[in-house]
Order: C-alpha cells, then sequence, then structure tokens
C-alpha cells in the first residue's frame, strides 16, 4: 500500500519535537491557611508539569536535543542523569530555558522497580481489624473495570444516574463543589451556570416526559390495563403549563431538584452526609423552626470523599492491579514478604517538635503507627523496655552517620489524592526479609529444636518392682 505523500513543511513539522512538547500543565497552588507559610520557587513540585525530555549520547555530546538551537555542554553533560525539561523554547532574548528534570523521573524509576500497585483514595473511616495492616485500607485497584471509566451512560434515567449508577467513572465535565471556595462558586455560577438557563429549560421539559410517561405507567398498571396502549409523550408536546407545574413540583422537592441539576451540570458526587452528632450546629439554640435536612444518597465513587482526580488516577506511576506477586529470590527461593525498601528519616521528632516523617522513594511518608520500632511517645523513656526496638534516629539526628540515618520499610498501600500527591503507606519490614536483603542470612535465629522422645514400646511382660530400672540398668 503506497505512503500518503506529504509536503517538506508537513515532515518537517511531524518530526520536529516542539510540535511533539505538550502544553505545561498548571502549577499546584498551595494549601489556604491563616498562618504564614515558606514556600521555594525551586522546590520539587508534588507533581510534574512539563514533560521530561532526553536524548542519545552521540548527540548530547554535540548539545543536540532536538531544538532550535543547540544547549550548553557544561549544563547538560557534567551530570549523571541528563534529563531535562523545557519552560520556553524560544524566548524574547533567543534563549531556550531549560532546567533538570531528574527530581520526578528519579521518582518514577524508584516506583517501577518497587512495582507498587496504585489503590483508591483512602476512606474517612476504615473497619477495624486486628491485623498486622490494621491500619492500612483495603486495597482497590484503580485499574477495575467498574471504576476506570470516562464514558457517561447517556442511556440511564436521570434519577438513576443521581442516585449512583454513574458514579463510579473519574472523570467529569463539572467541578467538586465540596472542593470549591466561595469565590470558585460565585464564578463558577457566574460564568457557567448562568448562560445555561435555556439549555435546562429544555433539560427539564425531557425530565418532565420521563415523570408524566412514569405517572402515565403507573395508573395503567394499578386499572389493569394494558401498558401497551399508553401513549408516547415528546418533549415537544409539553405545553407551558405542564413545564410550569413540574417545576413548581420540583421547589418543593429539593432531593429531587438537587439530582436533575447534577445530571444537567454533569457535577461530581458529593461526600456522604455526616451523622447529626458529627454535623456543627449552625443553627441558633432559640430558633425553634429548622430547615428540613436534603436527603443525598450516597455514592458508590471511590473519590466521592476526596474528590475526582485531575488525571487517571494510577498518575502512570504503576500499572499493576495488586501486590499478589512472590518474589523470588536467586539463592534462598520464594519469600514470604515482597523486598524491603530502604527509607531515610527525614526529620526525626526532635528536630522540629513534630512526628518523625520518612522518605521513601521521593516521597514523604509518615512513619506507621501502632509498631514498638516507631514509638516516639515520652512515656517510654530512653532506657524502657521498648527502647532496644525502637528505631535508631527518629528522636535526634545522628550526623555521625553518612547519609543520615536510614531504616528498612515495606509499602503496602499508596493513592494520589485530588491534588495530584503521592499518599503512601508504609509498614515495618520483616526481619527475615531484610536478612536476606542485606546478605545476612547467617544471623537469622534459628526455631527452637525440640529434644524428640522416642516412643515407649509396649511390651507383653509385666515389670517387676524392684528391678534394675533406675539404676542405669534398664538396657539389660
Amino acid at each position: 500500500m503506497a505512503s500518503t505523500r506529504m509536503s517538506p513543511g508537513g515532515a518537517l513539522l511531524r518530526a520536529s519535537r516542539v510540535f511533539a512538547i505538550p502544553n505545561p500543565l498548571p502549577r499546584p497552588t498551595g494549601n489556604l491557611s491563616s498562618q504564614a507559610t515558606f514556600d521555594s520557587d525551586t522546590a520539587t513540585l508534588p507533581h510534574p508539569i512539563h514533560q521530561s525530555i532526553t536524548t542519545p549520547q552521540s548527540s548530547l555530546a554535540k548539545g543536540d536535543w532536538g531544538f532550535k538551537r543547540p544547549l550548553p555542554l557544561r549544563a547538560t553533560t557534567r551530570t549523571s542523569t541528563p534529563i531535562i525539561r523545557v519552560e520556553s523554547i524560544d524566548t524574547f532574548e533567543h534563549v531556550t530555558e531549560f532546567g533538570s528534570a531528574a527530581d520526578h523521573s528519579l521518582t518514577l524509576r524508584k516506583w517501577q522497580e518497587m512495582n507498587i500497585p496504585i489503590s483508591t483514595p483512602r476512606p474517612s473511616k476504615s473497619v477495624a481489624v486486628t491485623t498486622r495492616d490494621q491500619n492500612i485500607p483495603k486495597h482497590r485497584s484503580v485499574f477495575e473495570d467498574n471504576i476506570d471509566t470516562t464514558v457517561r451512560n447517556d442511556s440511564l434515567n436521570p434519577a438513576l444516574i443521581a442516585h449512583g449508577k454513574d458514579d463510579t467513572r473519574w472523570k467529569f465535565s463539572g467541578p467538586w463543589l465540596a472542593g470549591l471556595t466561595e469565590g470558585e462558586f460565585q464564578a463558577y455560577v457566574a460564568k457557567e451556570v448562568g448562560r445555561k438557563k435555556s439549555e435546562f429549560r429544555q433539560f427539564l421539559k425531557e425530565s418532565c416526559v420521563l415523570s408524566l410517561t412514569s405517572d402515565a405507567r403507573a395508573k395503567a398498571y394499578k386499572n389493569d390495563e394494558d401498558l401497551a396502549n399508553i401513549p408516547m409523550i415528546t418533549a415537544d408536546q409539553i405545553t407551558e403549563e405542564q413545564l410550569s407545574t413540574y417545576i413548581r413540583h420540583l421547589r418543593y422537592d429539593i432531593s429531587t431538584l438537587y439530582q436533575q441539576i447534577r445530571v444537567f451540570l454533569d457535577l461530581a458526587p458529593s461526600p456522604a452526609p455526616r451523622p447529626e452528632e458529627d454535623s456543627p450546629d449552625y443553627y441558633d439554640l432559640g430558633s425553634i423552626r429548622r430547615p428540613k435536612a436534603v436527603d443525598i444518597p450516597t455514592s458508590p465513587s471511590p473519590y466521592a470523599e476526596s474528590g475526582p482526580p485531575k488525571t487517571h488516577p494510577s498518575a502512570g506511576l504503576s500499572y499493576s492491579r495488586s501486590s499478589s506477586w512472590t518474589y523470588n529470590h536467586a539463592l534462598y527461593g520464594p519469600q514470604a514478604h515482597h523486598p524491603p525498601i530502604e527509607a531515610r528519616i527525614v526529620m526525626p521528632k526532635n528536630a522540629s517538635g513534630a512526628v518523625p516523617v520518612l522518605g521513601v522513594g521521593g516521597v514523604v511518608v509518615d512513619i506507621p503507627a501502632g509498631f514498638t520500632q516507631f514509638d516516639v511517645r515520652p512515656s517510654q523513656g530512653i532506657n524502657g523496655p521498648r527502647a532496644q526496638e525502637q528505631v535508631a534516629g527518629l528522636l535526634y539526628v545522628e550526623p555521625e552517620k553518612y547519609g543520615g540515618s536510614k531504616t528498612w520499610v515495606e509499602p503496602k498501600h499508596a493513592y494520589i489524592d485530588a491534588k495530584g500527591k503521592i499518599v503512601l503507606s508504609v509498614l515495618p519490614a520483616d526481619r527475615d526479609a531484610v536478612a536476606v536483603k542485606e546478605d545476612k542470612v547467617d544471623e537469622i535465629p534459628e526455631p527452637l529444636q525440640w529434644n524428640y522422645t522416642p516412643p515407649v514400646k509396649k511390651t507383653s511382660h509385666l515389670k517387676q518392682n524392684g528391678s534394675g530400672e533406675g539404676y542405669g540398668l534398664s538396657g539389660f
């Protein structure tokens, strides 16, 4: 089959790296707080916003990265990780602005080496179980067929969609209202909702058709009439009086009105309503009449409480569905635990007064709770019974250790929150797995060997009192 002829300009644009680079993502915003925050413009961002670019060694020696002009060799060759991110291909001063992209690129390599499957976000209230992983939520892969979808099912009834039948997808055209500030919500209503009045009126006509058809079918079923004789109603047959009556009914039924608005704007599911004892008291104690609470159905979406992700929930870190695989050591065979990961104690407790944090694979991780190795409560004391099991370096900085204090951990659960940050949960590594990792198997204590006592053989003759038993003559 002959290939389609292409003009020289088209071939140049197709082979150009300039047109292959996607537009950068918006820079992540910080948390809204009344306290003073100290941020750095050169600090590593929670997620990459520019594409990482590399080049072969032959082109690297020439400074050829596929752009308009070669990049300086002094800035690109004197590094062990020649990976860059381009912020501006051609500025007004005819300069290509670039920087090192080794931070996020090395993080991706580390995560591919750790082979941790990405799970759905952690629920607010997990079911407590008495196991070693009691603080780790249950794994649910983001690649399951019922939640890894972005296609909206328009064939469903709007009432079924509002009740959560189409909430399992992770991408919505509308925002997550629970995560908007007051100013963002007012701007969304003014710019997006205000100009869709005529479209919403047409949508209400279609909903009115479904409501009238449902009432007619219910009446025919009650009177034992044939359902096939029910006339078909279209949106063009709806009169203004019928539409006004339906709108008046929605104003008194807040729950149904919420469902219609959410389906029309394609809003992300809202968090589950809190119980009355957990909700704050917004009303005056002297008030007698309180507004009736809106009945919002609980959504089955795993992103209802934390908000839908901005990109795919896996963020390209891992494509494994489960961690149910066995590590096969080349010398010792299949292992009960996965290979442990060496974590760095980034900030001890007495360095800032806060809870110590670890660094695992380029991600800051909280210490696992409920384990004696990471118990930093002051009641234990320095010479307490559990002080010998505590990880060294959790309380104070150890300047004599090269590279800082480190410990072995086992990653168990990871997910991407709505802001694009990696949230990782770890457990203390198994001692046998650490010994295999450090090639110190000879230091593993062997289990106690119980003395084996052979069973007494039954003899046909009876033992006589006063025999040689007990005097070293039992064998004669």
